[in-house]
């Protein structure tokens, strides 16, 4: 019975963070293919814009998460928090069938605004999120390469489009991380101060076996990620995998014959990358 209890326990408190993530993802997905969100994308040289199109509907499977949703508000009695689902619901049933994602994507908010449910939110939906990269993985770096039929390229399509309109706010992301230890440190301290005032950022001299591990798999993977667009099965022709890589073509061979051209070449914006390509050329004998 213990375990029956535990498990019962357990279901309670991550199946609706469960529906919530899950039907965000779809909605999200679903918002971006019916309202035509175009992105801009720079492929040979040149600025190209592209339509999401998911090629397929998720109303269906958002239609089953929100009714299986609106089964546990009414087992809670949260019957004020019906309004949301219900209107969006026979918005949906009269034709309009983007009140349907819509209505999903608010009733989120509503259950994270009256639970602070935020963390069990945020860890289901990282959850789905690295199983959809995790197939999506197995796609290019096992049934690709060894030429297999993958049952994955309808996740792979998606991704790809997503890839696109995301990338355009990456620089974002990029530096909230690189800013990350701001707040961090500011936490850091204010935590600390009252206690040890006389306390610092220095390290403690402990070694951070995580970081060590993160670090060698950043290092694997950006090896992996410059080697992988010129595997033969993918690229049998061998081309350049870049926009501006003929640019650095002529570039290093510009720099080979002369290294003070490394401030030169490209207006002098990349003097460190071509003097690091000099060095393995010079290291590897090419």
């Amino acid at each position: 019975m213990a375990l029956i209890h535990e498990a019962y326990a357990f279901i309670s408190k991550w199946l609706k963070p469960f529906l919530l993530s899950l039907q965000s993802i779809l909605s999200i997905l679903q918002l971006l293919d019916a309202i035509g969100t175009i992105s801009y994308y720079v492929r040979f040289d040149s600025r190209r814009t592209t339509s999401f199109k998911l090629g397929f509907e998720l109303y269906g499977p958002i239609l089953v998460l929100l009714l299986l949703y609106i089964v546990c508000i009414i087992q809670e009695r949260r019957y004020s928090s019906l309004v949301i689902p219900l209107f969006s619901l026979a918005l949906h049933i009269k034709g309009l069938k983007i009140a349907l994602p819509i209505g999903s994507l608010l009733m989120t908010v509503n259950y994270l605004l009256t639970t602070s449910n935020y963390y069990e939110y945020v860890t289901t939906f990282l959850t789905i999120l690295g199983g959809y990269e995790i197939l999506a993985l197995l796609h290019w770096l096992f049934f690709t390469p060894s030429g297999i039929t993958s049952p994955f390229t309808t996740i792979t399509d998606v991704e790809t489009t997503i890839n696109k309109i995301v990338a355009n706010a990456s620089i974002i992301f990029v530096l909230g991380l690189i800013l990350s230890w701001i707040p961090k440190s500011i936490t850091f301290l204010k935590e600390n101060w009252r206690h040890h005032p006389a306390v610092t950022l220095r390290s403690t001299g402990r070694k951070n076996t995580w970081a060590v591990v993160l670090l060698s798999i950043s290092v694997t993977l950006g090896v992996i990620a410059a080697i992988y667009p010129y595997n033969p099965i993918l690229n049998p022709q061998g081309s350049g995998v870049g926009a501006d890589v003929r640019d650095y073509i002529k570039g290093a061979a510009i720099v080979d014959a002369d290294l003070s051209q490394a401030f030169v070449v490209l207006g002098g914006t990349r003097p460190l990358i071509f003097m690091l390509i000099w060095a393995y050329q010079r290291l590897l004998g090419a």
